[in-house]
């Protein structure tokens, strides 16, 4: 099983651009998406180093920790425990997106072989803002 901590991804919606070049329309990834690839393979190569990529079919499991807004005391006396659940934080979907695209040639060949996928989001805390993942093989239905 892998286990890794990683940056808070920036968005989906952020991760391409367009541009007109020569008449045409361009789509490319932005620069913010690519230093999120960066971080995310210095990451990798901090923790497993030039380890082979699995070609088999993975579960991904991903538990998404945003930001801990400075006021989070304030919201939590007015709007309770949950408070969390309003602040901002990129979606779901967005994020296991991203984090999937950049763990590709690197975890994994191909983000075709994630089958299953589990995501969370939790409370901001006191390690910040990050995703956290777990990487295993599919153990089938």
């Amino acid at each position: 099983m892998i286990r890794l901590t990683l940056p808070y991804p920036c968005s989906a919606n952020r991760y391409w651009r367009t541009a007109v070049v020569a008449g045409r329309v361009s789509t490319f990834v932005s620069g913010e998406a690519k230093q999120y690839r960066r971080d995310v393979e210095l990451a990798w190569m901090q923790a497993y180093g030039a380890r082979a990529a699995a070609t088999g079919p993975l579960t991904l499991t991903l538990a998404l920790h945003g930001p801990c807004p400075q006021d989070w005391a304030k919201r939590e006396r007015k709007e309770g425990p949950n408070w969390w659940l309003d602040a901002r934080c990129i979606d779901l979907g967005n994020a296991e997106k991203v984090v999937a695209d950049a763990l590709q040639g690197l975890a994994y060949a191909d983000d075709k072989q994630l089958v299953e996928q589990h995501k969370f989001k939790r409370p901001p805390d006191e390690r910040g803002a990050r995703v956290e993942i777990w990487i295993e093989p599919w153990g089938g239905e």
